[in-house]
């Protein structure tokens, strides 16, 4: 599960990466260009932007529900380690309670 995690959000890293790649070679042609290719090259720029956030957001949510999950398990091995912690101070008051029966006063 964690290395499917992993690959997930590298997979998303990267796609990101190289959107960033494609804007700035098309904000280059921006610049470069006049009249109607000026437009086009503007809005493919703009196009490919919005799919740059897209991605963004949705690797925020992953890494949040990523983040969630990780929490979750570790709440389950604290109650985990609580309750065998408390199986064993049960035992080891039942043993005192033994041991403090074979103990004679008189």
């Amino acid at each position: 599960m964690l290395k499917q995690a992993e690959n997930k959000s590298r997979e998303l890293s990267e796609i990101i990466s190289g959107l960033e790649k494609e804007v700035a070679e098309m904000y280059a042609k921006v610049k470069n260009a006049k009249g109607s290719s000026k437009e086009m090259y503007k809005q493919r720029c703009i196009q490919l932007l919005k799919k740059k956030k897209m991605y963004e957001q949705q690797l925020k949510q992953y890494m949040s529900h990523q983040n969630t999950l990780d929490q979750m398990a570790f709440t389950k091995d604290n109650i985990k380690n609580t309750l065998e912690m408390g199986a064993v101070m049960k035992q080891t008051v039942e043993q005192q309670k033994a041991l403090y029966g074979q103990i004679n006063m008189d």
